[in-house]
């Protein structure tokens, strides 16, 4: 039985207590404890010399902690449990038999609501009618083959999702598995905090406030790590509203960061320079600190970033500033900022070192998140091998990113070189001149005279099909802040070779042996070697521990739930709880 609870400590004891009494004791107990700030780990504690487990993750999201807890059992038969429900004695040994037929995947029985709300649900599953209508409880008894079979938890989309069990129970039935109904049922407790109370309850949603307005300000709009983290909030929005995004006048745009953006707000400002190409999408009428006043005026709060000092010294707006920028560019930009801002949000141990000491008291941490949707691939990973023109039985070892001279990205071309036969250079991002910097051809005929003309110039939006295609990922970054590429990669399964650029030395710190360091400025040799250990089965089952850690600790939903907890705070002047 896994038990999945986030704060859930008040009901956790009686949850417990029910299974430890099963008249047909569980052989496998897991308490999965997804960002519990509240009793709930002390009081699972208690339960250890009772054979209960606990996990501890970070995702905030019941799809993940299922799958967290389903990764560290064993048994072939399980139920997911709420923590806030209660079971009879026998409903394990009444839900058995119905297993004893193997075509059967799921044994279902009826719920019982208590608390808020009474009355039985009583499903009757009908083979036909999951497309329209959940026909078992979120407790039912479930075959782990018939899981495994409907490739169950590896749909990323559903990450964040209401009636995730039953959209669990339709890919087993389309799997080929039936559901049986037993005579037994379990209570299901109905109260405040339920993800699903309005459904049973409409009067009892909690009110949100007046949603504070938020207004972006940063140093360009193209497509990069800082753009995906905007696009990130955007789109998990739920407290803050987002009023506009501003671009200073040295900034630059692209049409494809703006047109995403301009799905939630309007863009203005933005002078762009030659090399970088045009979006003629964004609204251009005064100078940039012009446009904030303009903008302030309906505005509660600025998230900004980068060297945005120039336009934000009068502004009469809190500063939420985030630190995106590495190197002495993230420095100097840091310390010029840091005065003005009211918090300073970092991303890790490396991001809050280049703040001032003195103005370290402004600082929070928040690490950054991954966006399982856009990972989720969309065709299959040997068809995208053809599609790059890769030899059959050979390896496509990746750079994703534009080209810039801190992201080294001639080191692919030098590892592909020294690996020789049966690897194959993959480099994307935008390095075609339609978006950002185009490669210089200097460069990009030394590249591909390194690797033998065994080399890829691709972009695309669906990145999930690049990890799922790599053999591995090399992110040889002279300097970083905390690299979404690198996250991404793991969060994909993919192997990371990397430098100890950045945030990714305090995740190693944490959980050893998730990347496979090169040191700074690496030779081809070092980069060939590094390669070929992540394609043994030790490299392969890092890189499976890594997506593990990743998708329980990472998620953007974790990420946005922080990030909208500080501007509504930056807006009401609790600015306390950064210390």
């Amino acid at each position: 039985m896994i038990v999945t609870c986030h704060n859930y400590g008040r009901f956790l004891a009686e949850c417990l207590e029910s299974i430890l009494a099963q008249t047909h004791r569980p052989a496998e107990i897991v308490v999965v404890l997804d960002a519990c700030t509240d009793d709930s780990a002390a009081i699972a504690g208690r339960y250890r010399g009772n054979g209960v487990r606990m996990v501890e993750i970070q995702s905030r999201d019941v799809y993940l902690a299922r799958r967290a807890g389903l990764q560290r059992t064993e048994s072939p038969l399980i139920i997911f449990v709420d923590a806030d429900d209660v079971f009879p004695k026998t409903y394990v040994a009444d839900l058995l038999p119905g297993m004893a037929d193997p075509g059967v995947g799921i044994v279902t029985g009826w719920a019982d609501k208590f608390g808020l709300a009474s009355g039985i649900w009583e499903p009757h599953p009908n083979q036909t009618d999951f497309e329209k209508h959940n026909g078992a409880t979120a407790s039912s008894l479930v075959r782990r083959r018939a899981l495994e079979d409907a490739h169950c938890f590896q749909d990323w989309t559903q990450v964040g999702r209401l009636h995730q069990d039953w959209a669990t129970w339709r890919e087993i039935v389309r799997a080929g598995y039936r559901v049986a109904k037993a005579n037994t049922g379990y209570q299901r407790r109905i109260h405040e905090t339920n993800a699903t109370i309005h459904m049973h309850r409409p009067n009892l949603v909690r009110v949100v406030p007046e949603r504070p307005r938020a207004l972006y300000v940063g140093p360009c709009l193209a497509v990069g790590g800082a753009e995906h983290h905007l696009l990130m909030l955007l789109r998990g929005q739920r407290y803050v509203e987002w009023h506009a995004a501003l671009v200073h006048e040295r900034g630059y745009t692209d049409n494809v960061a703006v047109g995403s953006v301009l799905e939630f707000m309007p863009v203005f400002g933005g002078t762009v320079t030659s090399d970088i190409a045009d979006s003629r999408l964004v609204i251009r009428e005064d100078t940039d600190v012009a446009t904030l006043r303009k903008l302030e005026g309906d505005a509660d709060v600025i998230y900004a970033w980068g060297a945005t000092q120039g336009v934000l010294a009068n502004t009469t707006l809190p500063v939420v500033y985030g630190i995106h920028c590495s190197g002495n560019t993230g420095l100097s930009s840091t310390a010029a900022v840091a005065p003005l801002a009211t918090m300073i949000v970092s991303l890790g141990e490396y991001a809050t070192s280049m703040v001032p000491a003195e103005y370290r008291h402004k600082v929070i941490v928040i690490p950054n998140g991954v966006d399982l949707p856009r990972l989720a691939p969309s065709r299959d990973r040997e068809e995208t091998l053809r599609r790059w023109g890769v030899a059959p039985g050979h390896h496509a070892i990746g750079f994703v990113g534009r080209w810039s001279p801190e992201k080294n990205p001639m080191a692919l071309a030098e590892a592909v070189h020294a690996l020789g036969e049966g690897f194959h250079a993959i480099y994307c991002g935008p390095h075609q001149g339609r978006i950002g910097r185009a490669v210089p051809a200097a460069e990009r005929q030394q590249a591909e005279r390194l690797c033998g003309g065994r080399v890829t110039w691709t972009y695309t939006e669906h990145v999930g099909d690049v990890y799922a295609a790599l053999s591995a990922l090399l992110l040889p970054s002279s300097n970083e802040v905390c690299s979404l590429t690198a996250m991404e990669a793991m969060a994909s399964g993919c192997p990371l070779v990397a430098t100890p650029a950045g945030h990714l030395p305090e995740l190693e710190r944490r959980v050893p042996g998730l990347v496979e360091f090169v040191p700074f400025a690496p030779t081809g040799r070092q980069l060939a070697h590094a390669v070929r250990q992540t394609l043994t089965p030790d490299g392969q089952r890092r890189a499976r521990e890594a997506q593990c850690h990743v998708l329980e600790n990472f998620t953007s939903r974790r990420m946005v739930e922080a990030w909208e907890n500080v501007l509504v705070k930056a807006t009401r002047r609790e600015y306390g709880v950064c210390q």
